[in-house]
């Protein structure tokens, strides 16, 4: 057994944290509505009592395999029933889910196959022209132990194993999934994340949102993410609602699941719901009354339009979080419409948020700039196999976020930017977040991106990248004339390029890192 050692630090008075698990969660629901869709892809649809009785049988073969509790087993799948079913399936049996992402190639795949040491893969035979299957068979020719499941990622059965073998169920407190960082610089880290954390983390995130087991919920986010495995299809099988998902993300997609299966609430990144407002006119989503927003920034005019009254109405609520310490703040159903477009929440119940200053680690004024820390019962158990980066990332009980903000006397955070991401030029500190402000303001512009590039005076100059909306007609002259109205000489991007789209990573964030060296190419 390969056992993580848990974090042995102080636990706070949690009122509303319940000792759940992954698989007591769906249990539960199981037997109080056992004939209720849990998940719904396309035609396909699977009910609370089919996905336990599915996961049952595979947990048991996992345990005939040889699974012990807390192996770990890698999920290579896209969204669907068979991903949910072995998802469940690892936490009937004690193991620890490791999903990867269909986006990776080989050398990734197989960085993270092989620090995970996983036992068993469930890789997909056929998707995006790939046959994932056959390709983590070859990864793993010098791990012959390894068992590699190859099923159909749509309606592909999972092995079963005999009806004797007893799953062993999971506890509360020990691991249940790791997943790996976008790994936009080196290689990814494993966060480590307890069913504890996991299954509160979901269950209070949706009631804070307002979720309701009437709700139909749409997830065309990831499952191999945490906001679409946490965010969105735990909190939907923990609040007893049917989650609506399809293998890889479409406007029109979208559009069709919410008409036909008359979906209330969609838990989507930014890019998504400004895909689905330029494919769709308001009156023909009647049913879409909202949902929630996070992963990414999302531009404030095109947030304004999607709630307006007059538009789409959507009361859209934003997630803020990471990885390593999932949903710190909320924005709630009751809050103001100058905190649902210019915040990201308030803590979410059992959890607590502070500005330090970066460089002291004391706590800064109400309204002053500084990293975010949080800490409470959402915390990851650290990084797999990395001890120094986990001691890096925690302040004692807090955990470091890496990002910029503020908080105002009411406790509503506002994210400023990456500590990462500021630009040191000539000496003075210029955010990439702020000048990226100034250009969203600008006419026409749906995204934009700054990044420092490689000066042999200055150290550093700020350069942008920005994608017009719609049919706008958007040039760098005008724009550079706009920055210069609103920025200081030293903020102003040297040249801004206008594109009709940005690299992403896979979980929908603007990747950074590769327009990074894009930047500081010759001749870029």
């Amino acid at each position: 057994m390969n056992r993580i050692p848990l974090s042995p630090r102080r636990r706070f008075p949690e009122t509303m944290i319940r000792d759940t698990t992954i698989d007591s969660v769906l249990r539960t629901q199981a037997l109080k509505i056992p004939s209720k869709v849990a998940i719904q892809t396309g035609e396909i649809a699977a009910t609370f009592g089919d996905i336990s009785h599915r996961a049952e049988h595979f947990a048991r073969w996992l345990i005939s395999v040889g699974i012990q509790p807390q192996d770990r087993v890698a999920i290579w799948l896209p969204n669907g029933v068979p991903w949910v079913i072995a998802h469940i399936g690892v936490s009937l049996a004690g193991a620890v889910s490791v999903p990867v992402s269909t986006r990776l190639v080989e050398r990734e795949v197989q960085f993270i196959l092989q620090h995970s040491e996983s036992k068993v893969v469930v890789a997909a035979t056929r998707f995006l022209n790939r046959d994932y299957a056959a390709e983590a068979r070859n990864l793993m020719l010098t791990h012959p132990e390894v068992n590699i499941v190859a099923i159909d990622p749509t309606i592909g059965d999972l092995p079963g194993g005999p009806a004797n073998v007893t799953t062993s169920y999971s506890r509360s407190l020990e691991p249940a999934v790791v997943m790996y960082t976008s790994g936009t610089t080196g290689f990814p880290k494993g966060c480590v994340l307890s069913h504890r954390s996991w299954t509160n983390n979901a269950r209070l995130s949706a009631e804070v949102a307002g979720v309701t087991p009437d709700d139909v919920i749409l997830c065309p986010s990831p499952f191999f993410h945490l906001f679409g495995s946490l965010t969105g299809l735990m909190g939907a099988l923990s609040m007893g609602c049917t989650c609506v998902t399809f293998p890889t993300f479409g406007p029109l997609k979208c559009i069709q699941a919410i008409q036909s299966f008359n979906v209330t609430r969609m838990v989507a990144v930014p890019t998504m719901w400004l895909d689905l407002m330029k494919h769709v006119g308001p009156p023909n989503l009647p049913t879409l009354r909202g949902g929630v927003w996070g992963g990414a920034d999302f531009p404030r005019a095109a947030l304004e339009r999607a709630m307006d009254d007059a538009t789409y109405a959507w009361d859209l609520q934003a997630i803020y979080g990471m990885t390593e310490a999932p949903t710190l703040t909320q924005i709630r159903p009751s809050d103001g419409r100058e905190q649902k477009v210019g915040a990201v929440g308030r803590p979410t119940p059992e959890v607590e948020v502070r500005i330090v200053d970066p460089i002291t680690g004391q706590e800064v004024e109400s309204g002053q700039e500084g990293e975010i820390w949080g800490r409470g019962y959402n915390r990851m158990v650290g990084y797999l196999k990395d001890p120094i980066a986990t001691e890096a990332r925690f302040a004692g009980e807090w955990i470091r976020s890496g990002d910029l903000g503020t908080r105002d006397s009411y406790g509503f955070l506002r994210v400023t930017g990456r500590l990462t991401d500021m630009i040191l030029v000539g000496g003075a500190n210029v955010y990439a977040r702020e000048v990226e402000d100034v250009l969203l303001a600008a006419k026409g512009v749906s995204l934009a991106a700054v990044v420092g590039q490689k000066d042999e005076r200055l150290g550093e100059v700020p350069i942008a990248w920005v994608v017009p909306s719609g049919g706008a007609a958007l040039d760098a002259p005008t724009l550079l004339k706009h920055c210069q109205c609103n920025l200081a000489g030293f903020k102003i991007p040297r040249e801004i390029f206008v594109v009709q789209e940005v690299p992403l990573t896979g979980s929908g964030k603007i990747h950074k890192a590769l327009l990074k060296q894009r930047a500081n190419l010759k001749g870029n």
